[in-house]
Order: C-alpha cells, then sequence, then structure tokens
C-alpha cells in the first residue's frame, strides 16, 4: 500500500496521470427482461428474470412479473387468465340491518362521519359488476 500522504512532486504528478485515465462514469445495467416459462400444454412453469433459462417463454410486462398469478396460461402467445374477475365487492352502510359493526371494530374500515355519531352502524356487502 502506497502512503500518499508524503509523495513527492514527480509521484503526486504520475499519481494524478493514472487517475485521470480511470473513467469513473456509471453505467447502470439493463432492465430487466421479464419472462414467463411455459410447457407445451401451456401450463406456466415458472415467472422469472433469467435469460439463459432453457425451455419456452414470453416476455411479459414488470406488473405480470409482479402479480405471479397462478391462474395463468400461455394461448397463442399470449398470458391469459383462467380466472377472470367479473364483479367486486363492497361493504356498504344499511340503516335497515345488515353486519353490526363497532366504531372500534377493525374488521370493518368506516369514515367516522358513516356512523353519524352512533356506537354502531350495520354494514351489508354489495357486489359491483366489472363492465370491460
Amino acid at each position: 500500500m502506497i502512503d500518499i500522504t508524503n509523495l513527492t512532486p514527480e509521484e503526486e504528478q504520475a499519481l494524478l496521470a493514472a487517475l485521470e485515465k480511470i473513467d469513473f462514469t456509471y453505467t447502470p445495467p439493463p432492465p430487466p427482461e421479464y419472462r414467463v416459462y411455459y410447457d407445451d400444454a401451456g401450463k406456466v412453469i415458472t415467472y422469472t428474470t433469467e435469460t439463459d433459462r432453457p425451455g419456452n417463454f414470453i416476455v411479459i410486462t414488470k406488473e405480470q412479473y409482479a402479480e405471479a398469478r397462478h391462474d395463468a396460461i400461455v394461448k397463442d402467445g399470449q398470458l391469459v387468465f383462467t380466472h377472470v374477475r367479473r364483479h367486486v365487492m363492497k361493504l356498504v352502510k344499511n340503516s335497515s340491518g345488515g353486519r353490526l359493526a363497532s366504531r372500534l371494530d377493525a374488521s370493518v374500515l368506516a369514515d367516522p362521519e358513516d356512523v353519524f355519531g352512533d356506537e354502531y352502524c350495520y354494514f351489508d356487502v354489495k357486489v359491483f359488476d366489472i363492465v370491460r
């Protein structure tokens, strides 16, 4: 190891010249390629960013990769989901009955103003169809 505190002027110049030759620019790595590998029947084997893996694969989006859905198959070169959500459920306030919930009930998240000052209020499950 070199003690740089006691360099001669010639050694300082040599060190400076050597440091100026070094390229300190940072080149970020390329973004990963998100892949899903599948068998001959289209069944998903794995979601991965490995590029040296043998087998059938398609390139997918980062969002599809993050979901890594278990109900997916590959059909005609596309990732297809076998379980398509057709509705969404939501708790709605119901003054005539339903699920009784306290303001302190952690299983029901409600705006305190929805309770209208009462200690308890009723909720029902309402199903909304997803229109595509």
